[in-house]
């Protein structure tokens, strides 16, 4: 029997062993400690109000977390992270996580939620579209290694360049800088949007 909890009645325990679990066969190593995850709710605005874990016959076996923020006097949902053990799929989980978090959304007010996903995860783009997300941007990450050749900084240019590290938040105080874009930049190549209000 599947439940679905709300994660602030649930323990930190279960939802990261749902986490990880549902992580385990990704394309990239996601595992977490249990202080990695409970910081993570803080560094990416998750909510445990908001956000739910998936049980089977008492098993967590999946989870989906969301953040909810105002912005421009609009609320604005993010989609932090849908995972499902692999024992567990095919079940229905994802789509009960999914409808959970859209009514949750509605009973909030949302009117705009977004979410990340690898262009290759075809199977869970098409559950996203089935529930109205649309995709609105494709995103690439281009990597250099190594030093910039020294001809490459010292080219007179009519555009002048700078190179300078900064994190992902920082992004936002760009001139161009719209919010249609994921909360966090991360290595995820792929955006699709649910605008819940027409």
């Amino acid at each position: 029997m599947i439940i679905i909890k709300p994660l602030s009645q649930c323990s930190f325990s279960d939802a990261l062993q749902a986490f990880n679990k549902g992580f385990e066969d990704y394309y990239i190593r996601v595992e977490m400690s249990l202080d990695q995850f409970i910081c993570r709710f803080d560094v990416d605005q998750l909510s445990v109000e908001h956000s739910f874990v998936a049980f089977y016959n008492d098993t967590p076996a999946g989870i989906m977390l969301n953040g909810i923020k105002r912005v421009k006097g609009k609320k604005h949902a993010w989609n932090g992270g849908t995972s499902v053990a692999f024992l567990y799929r095919k079940m229905g989980i994802g789509e009960a996580l999914l409808k959970a978090t859209l009514e949750k959304y509605q009973q909030q007010g949302v009117v705009e939620a977004s979410l990340e996903a690898f262009k290759v995860n075809e199977k869970a783009i098409h559950l996203y579209q089935k529930y109205g997300y649309e995709i609105v941007d494709t995103l690439l990450f281009l990597k250099h290694r190594g030093s910039f050749h020294a001809s490459l900084l010292k080219k007179k240019n009519q555009l002048t360049y700078s190179l300078k590290r900064r994190l992902a938040k920082d992004i936002r105080n760009l001139p161009f800088y719209t919010y249609d874009v994921p909360w966090k930049i991360n290595l995820t190549v792929f955006m699709m949007e649910n605008r819940l209000l027409r």
